[in-house]
């Protein structure tokens, strides 16, 4: 049997257009998962998703009292069409509104979740879907961005 192996690296980043009236930072680092032959079976196929770690990436937002909102898009270097990235927000807060559901990050720049005041340590989950036999064994990477205006 030929082990199969399929790499994908996942880079983040985080701006804020109102430099002053709205401080953010992104913490945690770049989700990379490695599918291999261990996540194959042979009746069913791939396993139907992966589950990142749960706060592997963290958004502080410091609003000075001011309402917030927060969107995300992707930028594709190298990155199949089938595989679907979604993200969803798990730390909950009166403060906060959106983004407790799974939703794909796509090209254009959508709504995510928004807030008021200052939030730290905002816990965000990344699942992937998508994954077949169909797709060549390789490295494929995306950029995620992060907005919050």
């Amino acid at each position: 049997m030929v082990a199969r192996c399929i790499v994908l690296c996942i880079f983040f980043f985080c701006s804020s257009p109102l430099m002053g009236a709205i401080k953010t930072k992104l913490f945690g680092g770049d989700w990379q998962l490695t599918v291999t032959v261990a996540d194959f079976n042979i009746r069913t196929g791939f396993t139907d998703s992966f589950l990142g770690a749960d706060g592997d990436i963290k958004l502080r937002v410091d609003g000075k009292k001011k309402p917030w909102d927060v969107t995300h898009y992707r930028v594709d270097s190298n990155w199949p069409s089938e595989l679907i990235l979604s993200v969803k927000r798990t730390t909950t807060n009166k403060a906060l509104s959106g983004g407790t559901s799974f939703t794909p990050i796509v090209f254009n720049e959508t709504d995510f979740y928004s807030g008021k005041k200052m939030k730290r340590n905002v816990n965000f989950q990344y699942t992937l879907e998508g994954v077949s036999s169909a797709i060549p064994p390789g490295i494929y990477t995306t950029t995620v961005f992060y907005n919050v205006q």
